[in-house]
């Protein structure tokens, strides 16, 4: 038996036989070209075959996946069409060289220039034409595969990495698990596999590649990110009842009902929205409204901010999709998993530390007044919230709502119709801002926390980063210490305290948060039935216990023990 620890993807446990995926390299031997009508005439039909090949796939992935997968497959149809990297192989050809070196010539050109550029946005079109690049290769010669894997239904999928093609043939042939030695978790087979809430685990590493092999009995748990090779009996006894609970919680979904706990406490669930395609599966999953909706997605890929009409456009659609209802839409944040190319600052040796929410926002004040404008702009008739990311001193909110504030009068003094009903808010990331919660209370403003940005200042430790990943521990007793001064610096005041982040999703976090005495949870759309049945087998009396307990325990290893053997004893019933 061996054991390896990853990041997880998707809460669920997947136990099942290994099959290993190493996709043949493609060779380009040395040949002479034929006479260049030839040549063209191949690498224009190579184009059509992939063409052809990726309708042939989005036609196969089925409609609910459509909003995520569409944009991967988005990516690579334009590559196919981009008349500077297909005109760079044509005029290669036409020089006398064959397609496939010509093809391959143009590509690796374009991903070194890439590779030199260190943005975001660059990396993941770098992903996309590499994808791209082997598919017209493959099709060149006489080796473009419609089904990759060829593995047994039931199978754990494992490999080094995925690609954008080959994480989208997993909507169409979804393995039981998937465990890969690389990835991160914004990387397209990570966007598919938690919308497939595949069990996955990502970034386990080359040694982990080395020492599985086919056959071999995986368990994967998606929570967590640990894989267990050829587990002893009774582990695998352990891990089938976990999966046998956790399978007994689908068909107990009531999608529409408002989460309530055993004894009767309302708590709301709503979801933090990352894109406005992530709307109606939060919808469908329960989710009763938007808790956050996050503005990045308007502003990535951007050499300048959108104009301000762009943005209430794109806030107007959001709203109309739900109808009812206070919308809070957080100010651009900037996080190291979304960098902007703009402005153009040099490259941060670690952009959590950097220039980023409110502090961004107040170095760029035209871009910030604009937005503010387009979101009063777009509630009009609605009632609205805006939350300021990152605003970690009583002087940074203070000047983000004067801003608010100029915002509302120039739309005023425009004649133009505007939010009447705005409630402003904060979003707590930082052990500062919770600290300093009672000077930033004394403000008339909303408060939500963010558990992943919160855990990983706490920690210092950045959870997209496979090497210190696994020191990124929610749970643990110091992160829950925070939780429970902020809560209760809050209820002092009458306020309440929404919580933010994939990790309040789990398990172990409902019961203690719900502990600790939070008013309710914004979380990704994935988490949000499961969070609502969890919700349903608690009382407030056994998780304010148990809070009170793990607040008391000296490591996160010590708690999650805790709330593992709360979950189990509660099953036992």
């Amino acid at each position: 038996m061996a054991v390896f620890q990853g990041i997880g993807l998707a809460r669920g446990i997947a136990i099942g036989p290994a099959f290993l995926y190493r996709p043949a390299p493609l060779e380009v031997g040395r040949r002479r070209a034929g006479r260049t009508v030839e040549e063209l005439t191949r690498f224009e039909g190579a184009l059509q075959r992939v063409q052809a090949h990726l309708r042939a796939l989005r036609a196969a992935i089925p409609s609910a996946l459509r909003p995520e997968t569409d944009r991967l497959l988005e990516a690579q149809v334009l590559l196919l069409a981009d008349p500077a990297l297909v005109d760079r192989a044509r005029g290669a050809i036409l020089e006398g060289r064959p397609a496939e070196q010509a093809w391959q010539e143009a590509v690796e050109a374009y991903l070194s220039i890439f590779a030199s550029i260190q943005a975001e946005d660059l990396r993941a079109r770098a992903a996309d034409l590499s994808d791209v690049g082997r598919s017209v290769l493959a099709a060149l010669l006489g080796r473009l595969e419609t089904a990759p894997f060829g593995m047994a239904r039931g199978a754990v999928l494992v490999a080094e990495m995925l690609g954008p093609n080959e994480a989208l043939q997993l909507a169409v042939q979804p393995p039981r698990g998937l465990c890969l030695a690389g990835g991160t978790p914004t990387a397209p087979v990570a966007v598919v596999a938690r919308r497939l809430e595949l069990p996955a685990a990502i970034g386990l590493g080359e040694d982990f590649l080395r020492q599985v092999r086919s056959g071999q009995t995986l368990v994967v748990d998606g929570s967590t990110g640990l894989v267990e090779v050829e587990p002893e009996p009774e582990v695998l006894a352990y891990y089938r009842e976990r999966q046998r609970l956790l399978q007994e919680v689908r068909p107990a979904r009531e999608v529409g009902a408002p989460a309530v706990t055993a004894d009767g406490w309302r708590v709301d669930v709503r979801v933090d929205l990352e894109r406005p395609d992530e709307l109606l599966p939060a919808l469908a999953g329960g989710a009763e409204g938007i808790g956050l909706a996050r503005t990045d997605f308007l502003f990535l890929g951007k050499e300048t901010p959108p104009p301000e009409e762009e943005q209430v456009a794109a806030y107007r659609r959001l709203l109309e999709q739900v109808p009812a209802g206070r919308v809070f839409f957080c100010t651009l944040s900037a996080g190291p998993e979304a960098p902007l190319p703009f402005p153009a600052e040099p490259e941060l040796r670690n952009p959590l530390l950097g220039l980023r929410g409110v502090r961004l926002s107040l170095a760029y004040l035209s871009a910030f007044r604009e937005q503010l404008r387009a979101i009063l702009r777009a509630g009009a008739g609605r009632s609205i919230g805006v939350v300021f990311p990152m605003a970690e001193t009583l002087a940074e909110l203070r000047a983000a709502l004067e801003w608010l504030e100029r915002a509302r009068l120039d739309l005023q003094n425009a004649g133009l119709p505007q939010a009447q009903d705005v409630a402003p808010a904060v979003l707590l990331q930082t052990p500062l801002s919770v600290l300093g919660l009672e000077a930033l209370a004394g403000e008339e403003v909303g408060f939500f926390l963010d558990l992943d940005r919160l855990t990983e200042y706490l920690t210092a430790c950045d959870r997209h980063n496979l090497r210190v990943a696994h020191l990124f521990r929610p749970l643990h007793p110091a992160v829950l210490r925070l939780v429970q001064e902020a809560v209760e610096a809050l209820h002092r005041r009458g306020r309440r305290l929404d919580v933010c982040g994939e990790s309040a999703g789990s398990p172990g976090a409902v019961a203690l948060l719900l502990g600790l005495g939070v008013d309710g949870f914004c979380l990704p759309a994935g988490h949000i039935a499961g969070v609502k049945v969890l919700l349903g087998r608690l009382s407030i009396p056994e998780v304010q216990a148990l809070a009170r307990e793990a607040l008391f325990r000296s490591s996160a290893a010590e708690v999650e023990s805790l709330v593992e053997n709360f979950w189990e004893s509660r099953r036992a019933r």
